[in-house]
């Protein structure tokens, strides 16, 4: 496939110092003087738990292609090229759930895009799916048509051969890199962690001076610098009790992190990053506010207020770009189920549909669509009343009997 060339020969787009220009590059510097890398950013215990959290479970979802008949039953299209790579392997060097880790990591951590290649087979049907490093992809607008520069190769590719998941965005060309937002926050993580690494390898004991009544000589100061590390410098050692000799005293001018507020610190840097990330602090294992009365019910809200903005985007993408015409009007599309991860409140849901049917106002398929689950027909399509859940049908026959 042949594709026009909208690069400039005099500045070629597979040249990486080109590529590192358009990007930016992947390092932010905070205020604190902290600088903020995708490697760096993943060293901070709650983001790294947040990231894999949310990376992981979009990857573990169950992710299906479906179909619908004429009377609007829907099947499970097992045989479909689209289902394969969905659901199985859009390769052979990665799985499918690999595949959409890796699109989440580079949705959260890497650039706010998310880059795979569709190629095709001589029916332009998908025939596999490539990840991109985002850094080497540039999305271009020309002539009200979206191409794709990849570094590496001399042709764009169009936006029907190119998947392209975004996050939050001020255009909807391309996502907003999170690193760039956040470098502050998680500078400030970063910084506050390498001050604990610091105070801890110093044995706790910060800023202590110890007092000489003489003057002494370089030898006698390196040698009592020497064994005063050896023997109360580290984690090993807190806690000794320090013994001078020749008039020497310790004056301790240190705080301690608790009273410097350095703990609650911490605190506020993980509610940030929960923030961040858009997850609820208990799922990144900050318990302070939860309790074993609303864990469940934020478990819910993690699925529909974390997870179901992300599972959108990736539906949407895969159903625009890996359908042909035809089969988006049967139609055909992609579906994560969520329904494993909401079976906490099944009860509850259960409780409500009963009220809703044995009050007539709604059927059993109704409900069973609302479960997608396929419809039944018969009595289930009917209305049930209360008391003795007589349906419509028989009511007007009685009435005929009558």
């Amino acid at each position: 496939m042949s594709y026009r060339s909208l690069e400039n020969p005099a500045n070629s787009l597979s040249d990486p110092d080109v590529v590192n220009a358009f990007t930016g590059g992947d390092s932010f510097v905070s205020s604190s003087g902290q600088s903020v890398t995708p490697t760096k950013a993943m060293r901070v215990s709650a983001f790294f738990r947040g990231v894999d959290l949310l990376s992981s479970q979009i990857a573990a979802l169950p992710l299906t292609v479906y179909k619908k008949d004429s009377s609007g039953n829907r099947f499970e299209a097992a045989d479909h090229v689209v289902n394969r790579l969905l659901h199985t392997e859009p390769n052979h060097l990665y799985t499918s759930f690999v595949f959409r880790q890796t699109a989440m990591v580079h949705l959260l951590v890497e650039d706010g895009n998310f880059y795979s290649i569709i190629e095709r087979d001589g029916n332009y049907m998908p025939k596999r799916l490539w990840i991109c490093d985002p850094k080497q992809v540039r999305p271009i607008m020309t002539d009200g048509q979206m191409f794709y520069f990849v570094n590496g190769f001399r042709e764009p590719f169009p936006a029907r051969d190119m998947i392209h998941v975004l996050g939050m965005s001020f255009d909807g060309i391309v996502g907003l890199t999170p690193l760039k937002y956040h470098a502050q926050s998680l500078g400030y993580s970063l910084t506050l962690q390498e001050f604990s690494q610091r105070f801890f390898k110093n044995g706790a004991n910060v800023g202590a001076v110890v007092e000489h009544p003489s003057k002494m000589t370089q030898e006698q100061y390196e040698r009592f610098r020497e064994s005063w590390d050896r023997a109360y410098t580290g984690t090993q050692n807190t806690g000794k009790t320090a013994i001078l000799q020749g008039g020497a005293k310790l004056n301790k001018i240190g705080i301690a992190p608790d009273e410097a507020q350095y703990l609650e610190s911490r605190k506020h840097s993980v509610s940030d990053i929960a923030r961040i990330l858009g997850v609820p602090p208990h799922k990144i294992y900050d318990l302070e506010k939860a309790t074993f009365s609303n864990i469940e019910q934020q478990g819910i809200e993690f699925v529909q207020d974390s997870l179901l903005p992300w599972i959108r985007r990736f539906e949407s993408e895969f159903d625009r770009k890996l359908f042909t015409e035809a089969e988006k009007r049967m139609p055909m599309y992609s579906k994560f189920n969520v329904s494993g991860l909401l079976r906490g409140d099944a009860a509850a849901r259960g409780e409500y549909y009963s009220k809703l049917t044995g009050a007539g106002i709604i059927t059993p398929d109704e409900v069973r669509a609302k479960e997608d689950l396929n419809a039944k027909g018969g009595m289930a399509d009917e209305l049930h009343y209360p008391l003795n859940t007589t349906t419509e049908s028989q009511l007007k026959a009685k009435g005929n009997e009558e």
